[in-house]
């Protein structure tokens, strides 16, 4: 899926995944590195979507939502 994708998204892959940008050397980087393993296989316990409630000493209430991908993927809000 992503060895045939040529537009921006496969390109950024490509940089972040490894350093040959060739597709020998992305495939390789994806059947020996980190980005080839299945993510629901993965020992990973990063968060990446948290909703907390707050409620501080002085009886005030904060929503705070958390979204780690992108800027454009959640918007950036503060309020």
């Amino acid at each position: 899926m992503y060895l045939e994708r040529k537009d921006w998204v496969g390109n950024v892959l490509r940089k972040v995944v490894c350093h040959d940008l060739s597709d020998e050397g992305f495939l390789q980087a994806l059947k020996e590195g980190l980005y080839g393993r299945c993510v629901y296989r993965c020992d990973y316990n990063v968060v990446d979507h948290q909703v907390v409630n707050l409620e501080f000493a002085n009886e005030v209430t904060v929503a705070f939502t958390m979204c780690s991908f992108t800027i454009s993927a959640c918007g950036l809000r503060r309020t």
